[in-house]
């Protein structure tokens, strides 16, 4: 069987397993497989709305570190670190959408 692993992703979200979602998309990108950007900026505002911060956060940073820039998400991730108090991610965070 061979498996869509962006199919497998829109399944884990559409199923509320966000963390499940963001673990396969960061072995995706550890393989070095394409994803739809969509998709990430998908995962990481749907973390920010269930307080998983820090796992949007870091998602972000792999994305950035493979030279992929979700920009749909950026909002919502600014203003969820911001609300936690995460001052230095919400600034970094606040960069990247003036370059965006």
């Amino acid at each position: 069987y061979t498996i869509k692993m962006e199919e497998l992703i829109v399944f884990l979200c559409k199923s509320r397993k966000l963390l499940e979602a963001r673990e396969m998309l960061l072995f995706s990108l550890k393989k070095d497989q394409s994803i739809d950007i969509d998709i990430c900026s998908s995962v990481i505002t749907d973390l920010c709305k269930i307080c998983k911060v820090s796992e949007a956060f870091g998602l972000y940073y792999e994305l950035l570190e493979k030279k992929i820039q979700p920009v749909n998400c950026l909002e919502d991730l600014r203003i969820a670190l911001e609300a936690e108090g995460r001052t230095k991610e919400s600034e970094f965070v606040a960069k990247r959408m003036l370059k965006a």
